[in-house]
């Protein structure tokens, strides 16, 4: 939770906000207050998205969705604006942490998982009676709240008659907790989330994600192909959550089957294990997390896997075949004992991605095509979580080609690929959304800046046209992970080379090189490193800018720090800070932005730094073809130009074209 700031409203409708609980690509959810003095948590969605028909659509079924179904496991809507700008949903208050964070590495007991069970199949009964599924059940969508688990983030429901896919490769849900016929492009129904919450308890008794971690084509095909992850878990339990995952939707028992199964005879908010998961720590209280706001993620990080949607994944663990064999598959120990060891996995592990696979299809494994029963390709080239789900369920070999047609036999349209990262289907691209000059998310919904030309230019050389690209948000502190986790292709997001980041991810470049510099006032005359003595610099939390300064960059200098560069941006404006620090080639997006009302000092206070684009640890040939895209950028003249476009309005910054 953070304190409001200038650019945030002090009221909406009749309430009154209070702070921030948390901010995305989307918008801001806060917590605010009713006239009569009840808290409430009111999503607000950003002016610009809101001109996107499919997103107002989206959240105006929300809203009809939260109004609809009532229980008490759900949060009730309190109030909607849907007609005009801003558009927002405020909704019941409910503090507490997710489950997600209460049972993460830590298996819960038997007697708390079965009540949670029971009242989270309980939840599903109010939704399915109103004609709904929810179509996003996992632990990230349980808040334990005082009185009880409440499902919450209604963002992706529909009502049964909707839930068969619209738009080709949109799959609703998260990868590990959609169920098998929703990966394959199937519907939807009431079924598909009894396996979401089969998996979500597979979660909460194990600590461990239901299917394993790593890329979305890998945990897919354990999903399909694999067993639910359950050694250890006591043996009642575990035949339930078994069902609950079958396969075929009609061997899953209902939710009111799930509720009798489990014959809760206790109250669940009074059980001294659920208790404890509430309650807060004594070091620091639990952030509150708002219905559709987990706290371990951002808020309006949808969990769809679609173009624009970053579902949250879990740390990558060791792939099976590195996985050393456990010596039992006894319960696991309490938490104080750490987590616990992992077990062999039940699921068959994925076959090794052929080497003539295209490299750039991995950004395809979130548009997964329903035809002939099958997942096919897209365009040019089979994907590789078609290669991992064959369409006649067999095993796959490295010497299958992926390219030899769909997987339903029908001829592939346009040639084939030869690999290298080039061309066909679609490529997931990570850029920041929020940093003028490098990448700002226009009111169209698409990015520009430095870094979008660059994104854009190098996948049109790798054969990919504008339609193609899946565009991503990639906050700073997430984008090592979305390399790893396969959430993103490739990064090109201000992202700094260093020697620890080249030992998690690999880079193609430099294409950029800046060093550290100060943003000032226009009218601040300072020229020289020891006029800073006595002055008050802003920076990120952590950066390494902030961590330059305080290591002595200038005896007298005073350090405030903030979570982003807009807030210090807001300090400078106001006169609360002298100027703010970081590269020269941010400063130079800000500065360009706003002429004649900030300028950059001039001065090298450290670095260089050297942007490079980001692609996960071992894909050389992608890394090579991506080296060579940027080459022929600078050559043709489009990198100056690109430039000239987003600095240009900055005075004293020209930098120079890299060497590749």
């Amino acid at each position: 939770m953070d304190p409001l700031t200038s650019q945030d409203p002090v009221r909406l409708g009749e309430f009154t906000l209070l702070a921030r609980l948390g901010s995305g690509g989307m918008g801001r959810v806060y917590l605010a207050r009713s006239p009569g003095g009840m808290q409430v948590a009111i999503k607000v969605i950003r002016e610009d998205i809101a001109e996107s028909a499919d997103a107002l659509a989206r959240f105006r079924r929300e809203v009809a969705t939260v109004r609809t179904v009532r229980g008490p496991y759900t949060a009730r809507l309190v109030g909607a604006s849907l007609e005009e700008p801003p558009h927002w949903l405020a909704t019941e208050f409910v503090p507490g942490p997710t489950l997600l964070r209460a049972s993460r590495g830590t298996p819960l007991e038997p007697a708390l998982c079965t009540g949670l069970f029971a009242a989270l199949a309980e939840a599903l009964v109010a939704v399915h009676a109103h004609g709904v599924v929810h179509r996003d059940v996992k632990p990230h969508n349980v808040i334990l709240a005082p009185g009880g688990p409440q499902l919450i983030d209604f963002g992706i429901a529909r009502g049964d008659e909707q839930t068969a896919l619209t738009h080709t490769g949109h799959t609703p849900g998260t990868v590990g907790y959609s169920a098998p016929e929703v990966l394959l492009g199937g519907a939807a129904g009431p079924a598909a989330d009894v396996f979401a919450l089969g998996a979500t308890m597979a979660a909460a008794a194990t600590g461990r994600p239901p299917y394993g971690s790593g890329e979305w084509p890998v945990v897919g095909y354990r999903v399909v192909y694999g067993e639910v992850d359950v050694a250890g878990v006591e043996p009642d339990l575990a035949a339930l959550i078994r069902r609950c995952v079958a396969r075929e939707p009609a061997e899953r028992p209902t939710p009111e089957e799930i509720v009798r199964r489990c014959g809760v005879s206790y109250a669940l908010a009074e059980l001294p294990a659920y208790r404890r998961l509430h309650a807060p720590e004594p070091e620091a209280s639990e952030p509150a997390a708002a219905p559709g706001a987990p706290a371990e993620a951002s808020p309006w990080a949808h969990p769809t896997v679609t173009a624009t949607d970053r579902p949250p994944v879990p740390a990558p663990e060791p792939e099976p075949e590195s996985e050393p064999e456990p010596e039992s598959t006894s319960a696991p120990g309490p938490a104080s004992d750490g987590p616990p060891e992992a077990p062999a996995r039940t699921a068959p592990p994925p076959p090794p991605p052929p080497r003539t696979a295209p490299r750039a299809a991995r950004g395809r494994r979130r548009a997964p095509l329903l035809a002939g029963g099958g997942l096919v390709a897209v365009g040019a080239a089979v994907t590789l979580l078609a290669w991992l789900l064959p369409n006649d369920g067999g095993d796959a070999s490295a010497d299958d080609s992926p390219t030899d047609g769909p997987a339903d036999g029908s001829p592939t349209d346009g040639p084939a690929d030869d690999g290298g990262g080039e061309g066909g289907g679609t490529v997931s691209i990570g850029v920041r959304f929020d940093q003028p000059g490098m990448s700002v998310l226009t009111p169209e919904g698409e990015p520009a800046g430095f870094d979008a030309d660059v994104a854009r230019y190098v996948a049109a050389e790798l054969g990919y046209a504008e339609e193609d690209i899946d565009w991503v948000e990639a906050p700073a502190p997430e984008r090592v992970t979305m390399l790893q986790t396969g959430e993103v292709d490739f990064l090109v997001a201000a992202f700094t080379i260093t020697d620890e980041r080249m030992t998690e991810v690999d880079f193609a470049g430099p294409y950029l090189s800046s060093r550290q510099d100060l943003l000032l006032r226009a009218d601040d005359e300072l020229t020289d490193v020891s006029e800073l003595n006595d002055r008050v610099l802003c920076s990120v939390s952590g950066s390494t800018s902030a961590r330059a300064v305080s290591d002595g960059l200038a005896p007298g200098v005073t350090l405030v720090e903030q979570a982003t560069y807009g807030e210090c941006l807001d300090a400078l404006a106001s006169g609360q800070v002298d100027a703010v620090t970081t590269d020269d080639a941010t400063l130079a997006g800000y500065a360009s932005a706003e002429p004649g009302v900030y300028r950059l000092a001039g001065l090298s206070l450290g670095g260089p730094y050297e942007y490079g684009v980001g692609v996960p640890k071992g894909e050389t040939e992608l890394a090579d073809s991506i080296d060579a895209a940027l080459a022929r950028m600078v050559a043709d003249g489009s990198w100056a130009e690109s430039v000239e476009t987003h600095f240009g309005g900055a005075e004293d910054y020209e930098p120079s074209p890299p060497v590749l």
